[in-house]
């Protein structure tokens, strides 16, 4: 957030200083210096935009109240899911187990 700030101050400075310069020395400085100024003072206009909307983002993000928690329902208890419990022995009538 802090980024867009100083890179949209940084764009203002650079373009701002560009046209004054063009504007004041004129032929010293080729034609396109000032669509490099009007390129400055748009990437400055671009970057403030972007911090302002990042600022308002957080404030609003900020005034919003926290989620609310969901109750929590008991669950239904369902022993073929319970695999704490010790295993009941199975009735083989004495015969190995697999037979």
């Amino acid at each position: 957030m802090q980024m867009n700030l100083m890179l949209g101050i940084f764009w203002l400075f650079a373009s701002s200083t560009l046209l004054i310069m063009v504007s004041l020395e004129g032929k010293r400085f080729s034609n396109l210096a000032p669509w490099f100024g009007a390129l400055g003072l748009v990437l400055a206009a671009y970057n403030f935009a972007r911090w302002w909307a990042a600022r308002a983002a957080a404030k609003a993000r900020a005034a919003q109240p926290p989620p609310q928690k969901r109750p929590v329902q008991p669950a239904e208890y369902n022993p073929e899911f319970d695999f704490n419990r010790p295993e009941e022995p199975n009735e083989t009538n004495g015969q190995a187990p697999g037979k």
